[in-house]
């Protein structure tokens, strides 16, 4: 009957184990989802982000084109030589490009903000990687006994027996 117990005590041991290891899988798990679920969230604002920018900016680059209709046909058609603010048609479509060009200007100022947001929480979860060990003292000095110059009358006589051997 001694065997019996330990053995019940063995699975209840076992048991405990595996509950906990499940329990901290499922918290492991929790936590992965809602970090991916807050990445997919961030990847989706910069994305509208990005899509309203190019959108303003198609609209800006319209306003352009009909501003130069305009000009042109106006230039041409009614033979004036001059265009002002005050030509019929230029003031509201100069007054949509400024407003068009600040639309863009707001939301990259959101796109950058987003950013700077991103960088904050990715150095906060960022792990911290040890620099290499330095080298000992023993392979510095294997080291730098290589790479020692040889002096200048060294060199110079070395130059003078290369040029007797090959003046030959």
């Amino acid at each position: 009957m001694a065997t019996k117990k330990s053995d019940s005590d063995k699975t209840a041991v076992f048991k405990k184990e595996l509950k906990e290891l499940l329990n901290s899988g499922l918290k492991a798990s929790k936590k992965g989802l809602k970090k991916a679920g807050e990445a997919i969230s961030e990847f989706g604002d910069v994305s509208v982000i990005k899509i309203d920018i190019t959108k303003y900016k198609v609209k800006l680059e319209k306003k352009y084109m009909e501003l130069g209709k305009l000009c042109a046909s106006t230039l041409l058609d009614k033979k004036t030589s001059s265009i002002t603010k005050k030509t019929d048609g230029v003031e509201e479509i100069l007054s949509s490009i400024e407003k068009l060009k600040k639309s863009i200007a707001a939301e990259e100022k959101k796109l950058r903000g987003k950013g700077k947001e991103d960088q904050k929480k990715n150095s906060a979860d960022k792990t911290v990687v040890a620099a290499p060990a330095k080298k000992s003292a023993a392979k510095k000095s294997a080291t730098e006994s290589k790479s020692v110059k040889k002096p200048a009358a060294k060199k110079a006589a070395a130059k003078k027996s290369e040029g007797k051997t090959t003046k030959k």
